[in-house]
């Protein structure tokens, strides 16, 4: 089943403690995400998904996620100077390996589904401190779990002492004119639709 883009997986726990990770088919977000490494092509992408935005007509309970690329690696405090509102995704690396997505870290609506308590004013209003918080929890023990989702503790450390953002992903009514706005900003290399939703 898909709608809007969600797909129905199943994870396996195995009696060795080992995670099965599902293959997730790749769909209009994904394809996006792969876009931002795409150079040659980002200023027609860019081009086309703003052609798009603006043909909608404002709907209540239309939204519209866009991925947004970095041309240079910016810490959040940058971030938020394009962007006020805490994105819904941080992209903290590039694409990574054989084709994997960007290790990435999302703004959780609930507070302790991730080892420590999220909500913690403190990390609230950083994805970028609750990746910190997250990666300093896991030890060496941990890299066999890890590996079941193609993720390196090593990288992830390295990429949490860093902290920089490749790019986001922002949702939020289909407007035009903030898309522009970001376009204009000279660190955003592309802006891209990566899906359309009612609700």
């Amino acid at each position: 089943m898909d709608v809007f883009g969600r797909q129905d997986l199943e994870m396996q726990l195995s009696s060795d403690g080992s995670v099965s990770r599902p293959r997730l088919r790749p769909w209009k977000l994904t394809e996006a995400i792969e876009a931002l490494h795409n150079e040659s092509d980002q200023a027609r992408m860019t081009k086309e998904s703003l052609a798009l935005l603006e043909k909608m007509e404002p709907k209540e309970n239309l939204r519209v996620t866009l991925v947004v690329g970095f041309k240079k690696p910016i810490n959040e405090k940058e971030v938020r100077q394009i962007w006020s509102p805490i994105p819904d995704v941080a992209l903290l690396s590039p694409l990574r390996g054989d084709g994997d997505m960007p290790i990435s870290w999302d703004y959780s609506g609930y507070c302790n589904a991730r080892g420590f308590d999220d909500c913690n004013p403190d990390i609230r209003g950083s994805l970028t401190a609750g990746f910190r918080r997250w990666v300093g929890l896991l030890e060496p023990d941990d890299q066999g779990h890890l590996d079941s989702f193609g993720l390196d503790l090593s990288e992830l450390k390295e990429r949490a002492a860093e902290g920089a953002w490749y790019g986001m992903i922002i949702s939020g009514s289909p407007d035009s004119a903030e898309a522009r706005a970001l376009v204009k900003d000279p660190r955003i290399s592309v802006v891209l639709v990566g899906q359309l939703a009612l609700g």
